[in-house]
């Protein structure tokens, strides 16, 4: 095959023999080009223009969609009940912690929800509400064994999340929920009083606010009303 036969208007159009064997080289459509030489002559640069590739624009970068806002509910709990009752354990050897009292809490609170519950500690994740049936004393025997042992739940499926904090003046307003799960609740305990603050984090669209208030409440009345925790 000739370059006539290749390029049909090669012999009717004047080019400079550098842009012709360009123009050969990158199988250029000579008839696409307008030549910028004397007379209409094609030169060099108006093949490599032709051949010049056009800038690629950006990939577009996916707009994440809006992450919807937590809700967060908070009460005031009374601990006085509870303060009595292990005072009254402690004479019979019997140690009830506020740990114990708000993990049975959390646990009666969110029956019918399904998912796992778990307690923060020392930035760990240890499951509290997977032995159903076991006493308090129990239970508590289970929390530093999980410690020991290095335990972090963490990626595992979990509907919600239990923080104990002890502070006797600052209350956060929210905390986020943590990643994977639905819920975080929170106890601030202040030691100076017989009061502490509860609060609840709900992932948005995760739950109503009416239904994420019935839960609050249902935690603050079962540490109100402690002797049912023992059951």
């Amino acid at each position: 095959m000739n370059a006539a036969a290749t390029f049909p208007m090669q012999a009717r159009r004047a080019m400079s023999p550098y842009a012709r064997r360009l123009a050969k080289e990158n199988q250029v459509d000579l008839g696409e080009l307008a030549g910028s030489g004397p007379d209409g002559r094609i030169v060099a640069a108006d093949v490599l223009a032709c051949q010049a590739p056009v800038a690629e624009s950006p990939p577009e970068q996916p707009i994440p969609p809006p992450r919807v806002p937590s809700s967060a509910f908070s009460a005031v709990v009374s601990l006085a009940d509870l303060n009595r009752l292990s005072a009254e354990a402690a004479r019979v050897g019997l140690d009830i912690a506020v740990e114990d009292a708000a993990s049975r809490a959390a646990s009666a609170a969110l029956t019918g929800v399904p998912g796992g519950i778990v307690l923060e500690v020392d930035g760990r994740q240890i499951m509290i509400n997977a032995a159903a049936g076991l006493s308090i004393g129990a239970e508590r025997r289970l929390r530093p064994k999980a410690l020991d042992c290095g335990t972090d739940v963490s990626a595992e499926p979990a509907v919600a999340s239990l923080l104990i904090l002890h502070s006797a003046r600052v209350v956060p307003g929210a905390l986020p929920v943590l990643p994977g799960r639905v819920l975080r609740l929170v106890l601030v305990v202040n030691r100076d009083s017989a009061q502490a603050h509860a609060l609840l984090s709900v992932e948005g669209g995760a739950m109503t606010e009416a239904r994420a208030i019935a839960v609050l409440e249902a935690f603050v009345d079962a540490l109100e009303q402690p002797l049912a925790l023992l059951a």
